[in-house]
């Protein structure tokens, strides 16, 4: 999804879990002006969690869960400035801190 400016508001990490190497992803996205990111992982472990909401992102879904509909629907709410996060993981409460470093 584009803003005004033409630049994308929106951006789309796939990965297969939320590492280091994602969070740089994450991170230099919203560097290069796309503020907003969505991530769809295969796995969000307690780590990988704070590590994605730490880093920015505003959206995070399961792989298996990401159909277009709900990739599609995740994008329009972090381009409205809402967050998308599965019903289970609102609640999830990490059993250890992540070990993300902000700068």
């Amino acid at each position: 999804m584009r803003g005004a400016d033409g630049r994308a508001a929106v951006a789309v990490v796939v990965t297969d879990e939320v590492d280091d190497e994602a969070v740089r992803t994450i991170k230099a996205l919203q560097r290069n002006a796309c503020p907003r990111v969505v991530v769809v992982a295969t796995q969000f472990d307690d780590g990988g969690l704070l590590s994605a909401v730490e880093s920015g992102a505003c959206g995070l879904l399961r792989r298996r869960e990401a159909t277009s509909e709900q990739v599609a629907a995740a994008v329009v709410q972090a381009a409205a400035g809402a967050g998308a996060l599965p019903p289970d993981l609102l609640g999830r409460r990490p059993s250890k801190k992540s070990s993300y470093v902000k700068d």
